[in-house]
């Protein structure tokens, strides 16, 4: 086992099938700069789904896996400036082979340019499916939260994120925002543009092949803890049961 520390300066579908949404009807909210708002669902079963593959727009958005679930359900506040706006924002889920497909939808960019302001479309999304089941997320901005799934393949454009208790190998990309991710059976490979990374917990490797900025933070490592690039921040690490590399200083 390793323990140390490193410190860098900081740098200046055959069939597919859509299932219908159910709408409720907006009602204002006391914000600022959101108006109105609506529930947004959509459910799907999975008989023969080997992968559910998430495309989210702007918003926050977990993705749980659920021991009891038997199909996937999603549920979603949508939030805007204007009722135009609200009428946008929709869930989609669509079956493309053996893959599930879900994916939010926003205003098209014209919506976007009255009077020289963007409005206000958020949608706030949680997705549940069976624990036994990969992901595949591409998420554009928000803080994000993925719990019990087999495993994950994510990338992300900005807001946080915290990815816990996955049963076999995770692959995050992001670029901004700080990352988190615990208890993880597999390995783990990472790419950052910047904020912080904590790992913990991780049964097998923890590959960090780019890291722009912020700290990171390594504890029970199983085996590997490797670090290629790193630009500005500390590295930290402890209780990493077989080889560690990092840049030099």
């Amino acid at each position: 086992m390793r323990t140390n520390r490193l410190t860098t300066p900081s740098l200046a579908c055959p069939w597919p099938l859509l299932w219908p949404l159910l709408l409720t009807m907006a009602v204002p909210v006391h914000a600022e700069d959101c108006t109105v708002a609506a529930q947004r669902t959509a459910s799907a079963p999975l008989t023969g789904i080997e992968r559910v593959e998430i495309v989210a727009g702007a918003g926050d958005l977990h993705v749980l896996g659920s021991a009891t679930a038997t199909t996937a359900e999603a549920r979603a506040r949508a939030c805007a400036s204007s009722e135009e706006v609200l009428a946008a924002l929709t869930i989609a889920i669509e079956r493309r082979d053996k893959v599930l497909h879900i994916e939010t939808t926003g205003p098209a960019t014209s919506v976007f340019k009255f009077f020289g302001r963007s409005p206000v479309a958020l949608l706030d999304l949680t997705v549940t499916i069976p624990a036994g089941l990969p992901v595949t997320l591409t998420d554009t901005s928000g803080d994000l939260v993925v719990a019990g799934v087999a495993a994950l393949d994510l990338k992300d454009d900005s807001g946080d994120i915290n990815v816990h208790d996955i049963a076999r190998d995770v692959s995050i990309n992001d670029k901004s925002g700080d990352l988190t991710v615990t208890n993880v059976k597999g390995s783990v490979t990472l790419r950052d543009t910047s904020g912080a990374m904590t790992i913990k917990n991780i049964d097998g490797s923890v590959e960090v092949l780019a890291d722009g900025s912020g700290d990171i933070t390594a504890e029970e490592i199983g085996r590997d803890f490797i670090v290629h690039q790193h630009g500005s921040g500390e590295i930290n690490f402890s209780r990493v049961h077989r080889q560690v590399q990092i840049p030099s200083r």
